[in-house]
């Protein structure tokens, strides 16, 4: 497998990811509904409710950290594109280098905070599975918003200006309709928790917006999937090598 046959398989594997994490949330929220938890979790439902709160939280954060991957292995896509497009061409060899450099970093940047934030969480919840104690995390987790938000924001936008600055050497891609099908979940997602944690708030407890939550994103990711079949085809040029003027797979 070429690599980039191998960037193209772990960007398409990010719905089978976000979803997977989606549906353990949906399963943490039932089994507290229903009094499982308390085979794992012995106590007080407070003390429960905010495990599963936290159990929930560290999914999405696994699922977030995936995305940031996936977009990196896409910026990753672009660049090695924009290489062969330029790679007769010398004088440019210098302002390539400082193009990839500078976007590798912003979407770099964005891949460890994320892997900073889910570690974090995943830990917090591998602490309280084994003490069965709840840790108050309220303090930090506006930092940790803060640095996704920014960290995010600068991929992003590293990500576009490539797009939009090198459309023309990366039309054999169809870099659009590509770079929407991965960020796509993640706008909806922010947008749906906006929607339903401001409009909901006075007909649905807390469990039950993040159960509906959840619940949304399962059937979102069908779409998504449906999204990435669309843009991304196994016949294209750039998934195969140049080789004595034929394309080979390689």
């Amino acid at each position: 497998m070429t690599g980039q046959r191998d960037r193209c398989m772990q960007v398409l594997a990010l719905p089978m990811v976000y979803g997977t994490m989606s549906f353990k949330s949906v399963l943490r929220f039932w089994s507290l509904y229903t009094g499982a938890v308390s085979d794992t979790f012995p106590g007080p439902w407070e003390a429960q409710k905010a495990h599963i709160l936290d159990l929930s939280e560290a999914n999405y954060d696994t699922g977030d950290l995936y995305e940031a991957w996936a977009l990196y292995q896409f910026g990753q896509l672009c660049l090695y594109q924009i290489e062969r497009a330029f790679k007769n061409k010398p004088e440019v060899g210098e302002l390539m280098e400082a193009t990839k450099s500078l976007t590798t970093l912003g979407v770099a940047t964005f891949v460890i905070t994320c892997f900073l934030q889910a570690t974090y969480k995943i830990a917090i919840s591998m602490y309280e599975n084994i003490t069965n104690v709840v840790l108050d995390t309220k303090n930090i987790a506006p930092y940790f918003t803060g640095m996704g938000l920014i960290s995010s924001s600068v991929a992003i936008t590293n990500v576009v200006k490539v797009e939009l600055g090198f459309h023309h050497e990366l039309t054999s891609i169809r870099p659009a309709s590509k770079f929407w099908s991965t960020k796509v979940l993640v706008s909806i997602a922010f947008m749906q928790e906006i929607v339903i944690d401001r409009l909901l708030v006075s007909f649905l407890t807390d469990l039950e917006r993040q159960l509906l939550y959840s619940s949304l994103i399962c059937y979102e990711i069908v779409a998504i999937t449906g999204l990435h079949w669309v843009a991304w085809h196994i016949d294209e040029q750039y998934l195969f090598r140049e080789k004595d003027g034929s394309f080979l797979l390689g």
